[in-house]
């Protein structure tokens, strides 16, 4: 849809001088979105994804699921506003060292890319981690995902994610 709007936008008679006087800088946008960031979107999604399915499976009932998804939120939220207090010096150390730690790297790595101050090697090492990240995580939460769905009774929540994590060891 995007392309398709992108493309009709060229042509429109209401936007056509718009977008062929801003050319370059709409090339630099475009080019910034459809590179490696989109990879980054890509794989936070997946691994919030991840995450939100095994809060999910925690709930006995539905009206308990916006408790369990409340974590993984909290940590979407969390690492989205880093990332708008960062952005203004994305080199000091914290917006390097949250662009190699999983959940914070789909938001921090890509501004680093954005801003030129990042390497090839820092972007393949921060791309391996994540992908690792949801690798291990998609294994670790399957062989408990079991434990955890199937629990019917209405205990607490913590009760519920400690016997699905004992599980696992099971």
């Amino acid at each position: 849809g995007g392309w398709a709007t992108y493309r009709w936008a060229l042509h429109a008679k209401i936007t056509a001088s718009f977008m062929h006087n801003n050319q370059v800088v709409i090339n630099k946008i475009l080019g910034n979105l459809l590179n490696v960031n989109l990879i980054f979107l890509i794989l936070g999604v997946i691994i919030y994804t991840i995450l939100a399915a095994f809060s999910g499976a925690l709930v006995a009932k539905p009206e308990d699921s916006s408790k369990a998804a409340q974590g993984t939120t909290m940590l979407s939220l969390l690492a989205f506003f880093l990332s708008f207090a960062l952005i203004t010096n994305p080199e000091q150390i914290l917006p390097q060292v949250l662009s190699y730690v999983p959940f914070f790297s789909s938001f921090m790595m890509p501004i680093r890319i954005i801003n030129g101050h990042v390497g090839n090697m820092e972007v393949i090492l921060s791309l391996v981690i994540l992908i690792v990240s949801i690798v291990g995580l998609t294994v670790y939460i399957s062989k408990i995902y079991q434990g955890v769905i199937l629990q019917t009774e209405d205990t607490s929540f913590w009760k519920r994610l400690k016997r699905g994590l004992a599980y696992s060891k099971a």
